[in-house]
């Protein structure tokens, strides 16, 4: 079997757990003996697995097809909306800096990521046109529209991947373009893909997406050895806080907690690995509870560097408002470090060695951060159970349900 899959990014270039999905994904497909052609915005190196093609959609010419263009893309252009997607336009052009291209990325396609969407959209039809391929897999919003319009040039399947809604992304789903652009992706596809059942339970109530056509494919994680941390500091207690700093991820009532702990722990530091529209606000609530000297940020960080983190915490928190999967989770758990996670959260569905709390509820929060802290007995059988646990997850069975779904919207002479 050949997938044409649309995705937004790709190792080297991570902003987030998008792109580590992805990647996963991919990699699991491939250990399958399936071949898949990547399309992205941008992506300048080559392919480094066999059976993986990468197109660069930027080096596409445009499809010629204005009427189709503008009774389908500009009709959602001109929705009136004030742009607050997964990322924005901003932190996308930091977010790719700070991934190792040592400028500032410049998008191929216009000057915000919205146009950036809708030109992606426009070159996928011709690129469908050229590819050979069974089935169509599109990754989140961003390419929702680009594997629309490769069904419609290919006449292929259609499958969509939910890894967050914008209900999860807006706390309410504010941003017009955005849903209707979900809206659109997951109506109209042959086959939805959510990354747990707590996604999947949003899409069919907010969009009201049949059972027939909604699945469930959990997020993994592949084991390998523990990163060595060389010289990092062992003499006061760490407790991390990895991702968008965003109002999605709960970072206020991080803070809010961690102010509770330090009255207790005095010399227990703080770790926040990420960047985000909140972390400024994130620094003030810090300040005003007086704990700066407990905290520090440090601003985007690649994903094989915070693997010393996870090893050398001895706690990670996610407090998360709406968490559709939550890969960080597991990979804390890789390294066995225990794990305090938000009852909102889709990763709870596939462990069961972590602490869970209410969002919001910092007083708990701050109650489980000490047991972990103080109670070795806790921490130790955290450590233990979790670890063992992420063992048994792998992108090879997640890409093995993806084929499952493939399979039942493939004729019978596709299969």
């Amino acid at each position: 079997m050949r997938v044409l899959m649309f995705g937004w990014e790709f190792p080297p270039f991570v902003s987030g757990g998008l792109g580590v999905a992805s990647a996963g994904l991919v990699q699991g497909l491939l250990e399958t003996g399936t071949e898949v052609v990547l399309v992205l915005p941008h992506h300048p190196f080559e392919p480094s697995a066999d059976g993986l093609t990468i197109v660069d959609s930027g080096a596409v010419a445009a499809a010629d097809d204005a009427p189709h263009r503008r009774r389908f893309l500009l009709r959602l252009q001109r929705l009136p909306t004030l742009l607050r997607p997964y990322i924005t336009a901003g932190a996308y052009e930091e977010d790719w800096s700070a991934a190792g291209t040592g400028t500032p990325f410049q998008g191929h396609y216009g000057p915000d990521l919205a146009t950036e969407v809708l030109r992606y959209a426009e070159v996928a039809g011709r690129i469908a046109r050229r590819e050979a391929f069974d089935v169509i897999h599109a990754h989140d919003w961003l390419t929702y529209l680009a594997g629309l319009e490769a069904r419609r040039a290919s006449g292929k399947p259609l499958v969509v991947h939910v890894h967050a809604t914008e209900f999860d992304r807006g706390g309410g789903g504010d941003n017009r373009l955005v849903t209707e652009i979900e809206r659109l992706g997951v109506l109209s596809a042959d086959r939805v893909i959510a990354v747990s059942g707590y996604t999947a339970q949003i899409v069919a109530e907010r969009y009201a997406v049949p059972a027939r056509r909604l699945r469930v494919v959990h997020n993994a994680i592949d084991a390998r050895e523990t990163l060595k941390i060389g010289d990092v500091a062992e003499e006061d207690p760490l407790v991390l806080f990895a991702g968008r700093i965003t109002r999605q991820k709960g970072p206020q009532f991080f803070v809010d907690a961690a102010a509770l702990v330090v009255a207790e722990i005095p010399n227990v530091k703080f770790a926040v690995a990420g960047s985000g529209d909140r972390m400024r606000p994130m620094m003030d609530r810090v300040a005003e509870h007086g704990i700066a000297r407990n905290f520090f940020f440090t601003g985007f960080v690649p994903p094989g560097e915070l693997d010393r983190f996870y090893a050398r915490a001895d706690v990670y928190v996610m407090p998360s408002v709406s968490e559709p999967f939550g890969l960080t989770a597991l990979e804390a758990l890789r390294h066995g470090t225990p794990a305090i996670v938000s009852r909102h959260a889709g990763v709870s569905e596939v462990v069961r060695n972590v602490l869970r709390v209410d969002f919001g509820d910092t007083r708990d929060l701050a109650s489980k951060i000490l047991s972990v802290l103080l109670f070795r007995p806790l921490s130790d059988a955290l450590s233990t159970g979790g670890r063992t646990e992420v063992r048994r997850l792998s992108w090879k069975d997640a890409a093995e349900k993806c084929l499952d779904v493939y399979r039942e919207i493939l004729p019978d002479g596709s299969r």
